[in-house]
């Protein structure tokens, strides 16, 4: 979710769209379709320029959130971001990503960085010039699933929900054993470790701070990271909760 210029909440809702919610409490879908007209079922992550140009990711065209787990098992790029100017009119500026989740501009507002969990990194995708919608490679291989970022003054915060499964991992080679695990339950897909990891990033792909915790006392299942005020608030899936923490270093200098 993002704030708008004047002063309204945009928010991804699955099978809804892009909702506006007012400061008077009351709600508007926006959007409820893709560029080609059908429904806009998954939307995911979302930021807005200072012009007020919109910028959502739409994690997949197959499947929904509950079975967001066969994406991670069959690595396809059924995800896309898709733009909306001020009159809403849609236009998709990538449609081959693997599941995309969280989606942020660059303090120059001349890229936007898109996560993509399943295949635990995230990209950088242009938006002006001849490279405009092309994938590039920012952070790979990283150790867990990458979530929602948010930017923030030059930095990018990123919320680790959960670390890299190694079975799934192991089973990209082997099809049939794919297949076979399309039989079980879902929740076997589901199960997290309380652990605790975000870390933020610079516009150059530094890393500029790392915060992990894996006590059985930290905060699980962490999708969104907020740094305000002097505070870092983090947002647990597993937990509904919002949690506030003082950064030990607030920043990493490169020289």
């Amino acid at each position: 979710m993002v704030f708008d210029s004047h002063g309204n909440l945009l928010v991804c809702v699955e099978e809804v769209g892009i909702v506006k919610i007012r400061k008077d409490g009351s709600q508007k879908t926006i959007i409820s379709k893709l560029p080609d007209g059908s429904p806009l079922r998954f939307p995911h992550g979302i930021d807005i320029s200072k012009d007020g140009k919109i910028y959502f990711t739409v994690s997949s065209q197959s499947y929904s959130l509950q079975e967001s787990f066969l994406e991670e098992l069959f690595s396809r790029p059924n995800g896309m971001i898709v733009t909306a100017d001020k009159n809403l009119t849609l236009e998709i500026l990538n449609q081959d990503l693997y599941y995309p989740t969280g989606i942020a501009l660059s303090s120059n507002e001349e890229f936007l960085l898109v996560s993509e969990p399943f295949r635990h990194r995230i990209s950088s995708i242009p938006i002006f010039g001849s490279q405009r919608g092309t994938e590039k490679f920012f952070l790979t291989n990283i150790p867990g699933i990458p979530a929602l970022i948010s930017g923030n003054g030059g930095f990018f915060w990123v919320g680790i929900p959960y670390h890299r499964n190694e079975i799934l991992d192991k089973t990209q080679e082997y099809p049939e054993i794919k297949n076979l695990l399309t039989g079980l339950p879902v929740f076997l897909f589901g199960k997290n470790i309380p652990r605790g990891l975000v870390f933020a990033l610079n516009d150059f792909g530094d890393i500029t701070a790392n915060y992990q915790d894996f006590s059985d006392s930290s905060v699980a299942g962490i999708t969104a990271v907020l740094n305000h005020a002097g505070n870092i608030y983090l947002v647990s899936s597993t937990t509904g909760k919002i949690a506030k923490m003082k950064p030990i270093i607030e920043e990493i200098q490169f020289f």
